[in-house]
């Protein structure tokens, strides 16, 4: 059932996608990984992915119907685009559907644990993900209880912010700033990696890439194979053993409070003063 939510957390965790899109140079993706995860010894080989979770904003929209479907079309966008990547890279994927979720009602309340866990811990990640190398993010029992009874070493846990602007706010961002600046629209993929033996978070990925109204509503597939590609581009093969000390991402990307207060400003110059956003999504 679609919610709407507009909590501080998910406000922040929108802002902190705006940060990303304007400040990574949108060809890299971003990792986090723990040492264990890159050597391949706390890795998980036999993952099942959950069902992906997306939020629409709109500028000074109300949630619509038509906003929950492009959610939903979002999420089943990615659904698709996940799985064939990581078969590609050697990994036994299972994919646990929203329509398995509703048929088997035990199923369907392990999952929604899992990700109300994830959820939590998802807030801190967003501004502290050079944490998740130090193995710091947990989704508990919840997840371990489920990777079990999925017969899977570990859970894929998606989730999509996506940002539509109006050509009008585009054209008026870039006037009042001489043409510096030009708000625009975006699709930002987040993947969590968790071990299903410990409930850690053991990597972290994402992508954000710039997105038109259009490709958001009406050519999803497209974007999100795309988005979903970039993410996982760099995605160990399942035998690659890697420096366990290496490439870890510096801590000075990690977000303090007073970037938190910036990134909430800039998200409601975006959308417009005033007004809420519409936030559609189908948790």
């Amino acid at each position: 059932m679609t919610t709407r939510r507009t909590n501080d957390w998910t406000r922040f965790a929108l802002a902190a996608a705006a940060l990303t899109l304007a400040t990574v140079a949108p060809a890299h993706a971003k990792r986090y990984m723990t040492p264990g995860f890159r050597a391949n010894e706390t890795r998980p080989l036999r993952v099942a992915v959950l069902p992906p979770h997306a939020e629409f904003v709109k500028q000074k929209a109300v949630v619509t119907e038509q906003m929950i479907k492009e959610c939903a079309g979002l999420e089943d966008a990615a659904a698709r685009s996940l799985p064939p990547l990581l078969t590609g890279k050697g990994y036994a994927v299972r994919v646990i559907t929203l329509e398995e979720t509703r048929t088997d009602p035990e199923l369907g309340e392990m999952v929604r644990r899992v990700n109300e866990r994830y959820d939590e811990e998802w807030a801190g990640i967003l501004r502290r993900p050079s944490q998740v190398h130090d193995g710091r993010y947990q989704a508990g029992e919840e997840a371990t209880r489920l990777a079990a009874r999925l017969d899977v070493d570990g859970l894929v846990l998606p989730r999509i912010q996506a940002v539509a602007v109006s050509a009008g706010k585009a054209m008026l961002t870039s006037f009042l700033s001489g043409g510096t600046y030009v708000a625009q629209g975006y699709a930002r993929l987040d993947l969590a990696i968790v071990d299903g033996s410990s409930g850690t978070v053991e990597a972290y990925f994402f992508q954000a890439l710039p997105a038109t109204t259009k490709s958001l509503t009406h050519k999803q597939d497209k974007l999100m194979a795309k988005v979903a590609g970039r993410t996982l581009r760099k995605y160990p093969q399942h035998d690659l053993v890697l420096d366990p000390r290496g490439e870890i991402e510096p801590a000075d990307e990690d977000f303090s409070d007073e970037d938190e207060t910036k990134l909430l400003g800039e998200l409601e110059a975006l959308l417009g003063p005033d007004d809420e956003p519409g936030v559609a999504d189908s948790y």
